[in-house]
């Protein structure tokens, strides 16, 4: 996650707000929500946030706070793509794409609160220098 000088938490940007009726708006171009990286022009299309778009973001901000790792989210987020990309071509027209892309991020936003209640205070204690104990994911590794 990009750090924006600056700002405090370590430069982790605040949490989005999200608002049904004025969602936040990511560009198109470097898929940054509320800025621009250094290479993109900002002339990009911008397109609108679904809600649990912006969960999933605000959760991956709160575990970058903490210092902890999302880049296993990434790879599974990858995987998980393609699942859902195979069961949306033998579902055909049963089921709104969209809706189990909502579906997913919901799982995925329950799953990283659960693992970052879990495990902040270690985290914390590993801030402050003092050895933490061992800090799994949900696949069983060390984050």
């Amino acid at each position: 996650m990009p750090r924006i000088p600056g700002t405090h938490n370590g430069g982790i940007p605040a949490n989005l707000v999200w608002d049904e009726n004025n969602p936040p708006v990511k560009c198109d171009g470097c898929g940054m929500v509320g800025i621009h990286t250094p290479d993109c022009d900002g002339k990009h299309t911008t397109s609108s946030l679904r809600q649990t778009e912006c969960e999933m973001i605000n959760k991956r901000r709160e575990w970058a706070r903490l210092g902890m790792s999302t880049d296993f989210i990434a790879r599974d987020l990858f995987k998980m793509g393609n699942q859902i990309q195979a069961l949306i071509n033998i579902l055909g027209t049963l089921v709104d794409p969209d809706e189990l892309n909502d579906e997913y991020r919901r799982c995925c936003v329950a799953e990283m609160r659960r693992i970052r209640l879990a495990n902040q205070d270690e985290i914390k204690r590993a801030n402050l220098g003092i050895p933490p104990k061992s800090i799994l994911g949900p696949d069983g590794q060390p984050l």
